[in-house]
Formats: structure tokens, sequence, C-alpha cells
């Protein structure tokens, strides 16, 4: 429930205050009667003076309406000035008043000295009068904090506001994975190689993607299988395509995913596009994650090999610190939109634009059924020319024989000379998972 919002300074000031009133008035207490008796004229008129200071703290509380200063606390302030024989509040150490007065009274006499004092005791005044306030103050914070009751805060939950909210768009497509097996008329779970030609290392099967409790998860493991075709792989993972299940997407609009990103070298999680005449026309990769070369960062890019060719726009993002194991939830999403006669593609991390790029050659691959232009994939690759091995050197790529956070030959063709500073290798079992997967249509 919504409160009233009052400053801590205005909620201090009324406590400081209310007791110092209180102090003067003809109906205080017995014991703050005897108290004020006590007192010598000088120090009356010190405490009359530090209730005049705080006038303008007074007419900002009684500007505030009674709602906003409903807050009760249970807290009283009492200053406390200790006294010299004169009466004359002073400094709280009596070294440093000794001090003051010391420097006053050296090399002066008659009128000068005794203007020295008087300078010196105004000092002793204002200082005491400083820290007295200061530890009334604090008290009067100690003590609110302790009476006034604090709403606990909420944990942090994974699901987020729904993202492409921006007027004009509207959903074309959403996968929640709310039931609890995959949806076989939307997506099909790979059970094969797909990857040999990056020399990847793990067996696709349908038994590493698992689907509950609203989202999917892909698992990669090390464990010793024969893979169709008769292939003998030492690791397995999973593979998430919509195209095997006859489904496409539109040409224009925003493909957003939102997941959690397993981190370590050998582990090659993605989520790209390719165009119904295969990947080799058009490919858009939304999210591509290569712990081993660029730690922390997603790569998003575009190959267009029969006009523009490959890697025609690449970018490497930062999107959280590397973890032992999964990450934490973020989106990640291009939107591809028509702007005169080109297209516009723009890429976003957890709604900030990473990348633009605009394509003026496209007639190779747009001229496509505009509503059925793009295939959706999911997985994670283990191993290959681009994610390092899972379980071998760190920091280094044998497909290509270079150090992956330099990409240069390693010393002497030694992998062992490789930097591996911000990298680790892969823990698995390793799990990707994905809450959600959506396309959006600009109406």
């Amino acid at each position: 429930m919504d409160r009233p919002f009052v400053p801590a300074f205005a909620l201090a000031g009324a406590l400081l205050v209310a007791p110092l009133v209180a102090a003067v008035a003809p109906n205080t207490s017995a014991s703050a009667g005897e108290g004020v008796a006590a007192r010598t004229d000088d120090a009356v008129e010190s405490k009359r003076v530090a209730v005049t200071s705080r006038a303008r703290v007074v007419k900002k509380i009684r500007k505030r309406t009674a709602a906003q200063v409903r807050v009760r606390v249970r807290a009283k302030v009492v200053y406390r000035f200790s006294y010299t024989k004169g009466g004359q509040p002073a400094l709280r150490t009596s070294a440093a008043r000794k001090s003051a007065v010391a420097q006053a009274d050296a090399g002066r006499t008659g009128t000068a000295r005794k203007k020295a004092k008087k300078r010196a005791r105004g000092t002793a005044v204002r200082r005491a009068g400083r820290a007295a306030y200061k530890r009334g103050f604090n008290r009067v914070l100690r003590e609110r904090d302790a009476v006034i009751p604090v709403d606990p805060v909420p944990p942090a939950q994974p699901e987020q506001p729904t993202p492409a909210e921006e007027s004009g768009w509207s959903v074309a497509f959403a996968e929640e994975f709310d039931g609890s097996s995959l949806r076989t008329d939307r997506w099909q779970a790979y059970h094969n190689t797909y990857g040999d030609g990056n020399h990847e290392l793990a067996c696709l099967t349908p038994g590493n993607v698992e689907v509950s409790g609203g989202s999917a998860r892909i698992v990669s493991k090390k464990e010793s299988v024969t893979c169709p075709g008769g292939s003998q792989r030492d690791y397995t993972s999973g593979f998430l395509g919509s195209r095997e299940a006859g489904n496409y997407y539109p040409l224009f609009g925003r493909y957003e995913m939102r997941a959690r990103i397993p981190h370590g070298q050998g582990l090659w999680p993605a989520f790209w596009l390719r165009h119904r005449n295969g990947s080799g026309v058009a490919e858009v990769d939304v999210m591509e994650y290569f712990h081993s070369q660029v730690p922390g960062k997603s790569t998003s890019t575009l190959h267009f090999p029969t006009s523009l060719g490959r890697n025609v726009a690449k970018k490497s993002t930062f999107f959280e610190t590397p973890v032992q194991g999964t990450g934490g939830w973020h989106t990640f999403a291009v939107d591809i939109l028509p702007e005169g006669n080109d297209i516009r593609f723009r890429f976003y991390i957890d709604g900030n634009q990473t990348l633009t790029f605009l394509n003026t050659d496209h007639a190779k691959w747009s001229t496509v059924d505009p509503e059925h232009a793009w295939d959706i994939a999911v997985n994670t690759a283990v191993g290959g020319d681009w994610a390092g091995h899972p379980e071998q050197q760190l920091g280094y790529l044998q497909g290509p024989n270079k150090c992956s956070l330099t990409y240069k030959t390693p010393t002497n063709n030694d992998p062992s000379t490789c930097p591996t500073t911000g990298i680790h290798l892969a823990n698995l079992p390793a799990t990707y998972e994905i809450d959600y997967i959506r396309v959006y249509s600009k109406n």
C-alpha cells in the first residue's frame, strides 16, 4: 500500500523541536522543570538561540498536511550540555576547550585577553551546540527506525513485463512453454548430428529437451551415445527447429526470446532465424554466445551469402558477468522492418538497441511469401570450431588453431600459451533455459 512521503529532515526536525519547546513551556514535568531552573541564564539563552536557529524547519513542518505527518514515532530527544564553572556550555572534551583558551591567552594581556577568551567561549558554545544537535538528530533516526515497521522487499521474480508493448505491435505467435511436454505441432526436437560442418561434438537428441514449469530447457551432457547413422559421440545436447514442423513466420516483425544462458568453454547456445530457402540464402543470428571468445557478451550477426556475403553486420555486446553454470534472465530480440525500398535490422538486449543495419541489396532473399519467410531455431552446440572443447585446453580453438581470446596462433604453436583471463571450462550438464519465444507484427 502506498504511504505519503515524509522527508527524513522534516520528521527529524519535528521531533527535535517538540521536546525543546516543551522544556520551556509552563506545563513541563517536575524533573524537566528542575533541570531548567538549575541552569544559568547564559545556558537558557543558548537554548533559546538553538530553538530560534531551527525556525526554518518549523515553518516547513507547518506547511505539511496532516496526512503527510501521520507517522508516529515514540522518541524523545534531550540535549545534554556539559558545563564549566561559569555555567557556559563547553566542548565535550576538556582538552579541546583548554587548548582553545590557551591559544587565545598566548601573548595577550588586558582587554585583548578578555576579547580572546570571549571569542573562545563563543566558539566552544557553537561547537557544543552543533555536536548536541547532531547527537539528537542521530538518536531520532535510530529510534524512528526501531519503531516504524518496514514492509519486506519481495524476492525477485523471473517474470518480466511483456516486451514490445509499444503502440503498433501485436502478437503474431507466442510460445510460452506452458505445458508438460514439447508441442510437436510447433517444434521438432532434432535427433541427428546437425552441426558436423563446424566439427561439433554432440549428438542432438529429443531427450535433451525438457518442458515444464513454464519454460523449456536444453540440457547439454557428457555421455556416450550412438547417434542415427552410427556416429559415436561422447556428448549430447538439444536443438529445436520450427521448419521441420512446417512452421515459418513473417518476413517483417520482431522476433524475441527471454532466456538464461549457460557459460563455459565448449558451449555454443544460440537463437537464430533461417530463411525458408535455407541459411545459405539468409540467416539472422539474434543471439549466439561464444564464452571462450567474448565472455559475457552476446553476438548478433547477419549473413546474406547469395548477395552481400557472410558476417555482413556483426557485434558482440555485454549482457552479464560470466558465472559458473547458467546466468540470469535476459531478452534478446531483432526487428526486421521495411524502410523505404530497403530493409532495416535492429538488434536488442533487454530492450536496449545493440546493432542496426540497413540492407539495400535484398532482392535475392526478400522476394518470398511475406507471411512465411523465416523459421526459428534454438539450440546449444557442444564443441566445434568456434566454441572450443569443453574439457581440453582452456582458451584454445582447435579447429582454426587459434587462441580464443585473441584469435591469434599460439606462441610456438603451443596451446598452453593462450590467455585464459575471465573464462572457464563448461560445467556439464549445462542448461539453456527459455522462458518464451514470441513474434510480433507491426500494425
